[in-house]
């Protein structure tokens, strides 16, 4: 993958659009924003567990901040958004093909810029740093 600077506008808006609708658990919005593999791979319930967990591992969502954004293979930008909670830092990485979400990682931590699938199409939380100082 390479890092570019600017992502394409319609992806860029959509990914701020999946971030906002993630961290206001307007789930099914979010779900309607999948391409349809990654709609057959997640449901809207294991979007909100996903959630229910990081809350209860990091406590309330503070903010966010700018992401990082890569080019991927097949068309594909990732746009890895920092997310800050109470007590932890996580990074929510969304994949943009073709004017729909075609995945979705939540991960402890800061972003990596590095788009790793794994089995689970959402992580689960392990351990992240606190929110920035104000």
């Amino acid at each position: 993958m390479e890092e570019s600077e600017e992502g394409d506008m319609v992806s860029e808006a959509l990914a701020e659009e999946a971030l906002a609708l993630f961290v206001a658990g307007e789930n099914g919005e979010l779900a309607a924003m999948f391409d349809g593999k990654m709609g057959d791979a997640v449901s809207v319930e294991k979007v909100a567990a996903v959630q229910a967990r990081a809350e209860q591992s990091n406590g309330r969502y503070v903010t966010h901040g700018a992401a990082t954004v890569v080019l991927g293979k097949r068309a594909t930008v990732v746009y890895d958004f920092p997310l800050y909670y109470e007590r932890r830092r996580a990074h929510l990485q969304v994949a943009v093909r073709d004017d729909q979400v075609a995945g979705l990682l939540l991960r402890p931590g800061w972003p990596t810029g590095r788009w790793n699938r794994s089995r689970k199409v959402l992580r689960e939380l392990l351990r992240g740093t606190g929110p920035p100082s104000p």
